[in-house]
C-alpha cells in the first residue's frame, strides 16, 4: 500500500510529521510514522487539521492570493 507523506495538526496546538498508509476518511484513528522511526497511534477526533504533503520543508513565504470577485459577498437576502 502506498504511504502518504502528511503533517497533522492537533487541537492541542502539538503538529507530527511523518506518513501512514491506513489513513482512512470513514475510520477514527490511523497509524502515524514519525520521521524519527516511532509509529503513534492518531484519533482523528484529537485533530484540527491533516495536510497532504509532497516534503516536510514546506514555504514559509507562500502567501495565498485570490482574484475572485464575489458579488453581493457578506449580505444578506431580503425576502
Amino acid at each position: 500500500m502506498e504511504q502518504n507523506m502528511i503533517v497533522v495538526n492537533f487541537k492541542d496546538q502539538r503538529i507530527l510529521k511523518g506518513k501512514t498508509n491506513d489513513f482512512l476518511p470513514n475510520k477514527n484513528r490511523f497509524h502515524l510514522e514519525q520521521i524519527d522511526g516511532s509509529t503513534t497511534d492518531i484519533v482523528v477526533e484529537d485533530l484540527k487539521a491533516i495536510f497532504f504533503v509532497k516534503d516536510f520543508e514546506g514555504n514559509k513565504n507562500h502567501k495565498d492570493s485570490y482574484n475572485d470577485i464575489l458579488s453581493n459577498a457578506g449580505r444578506k437576502n431580503k425576502g
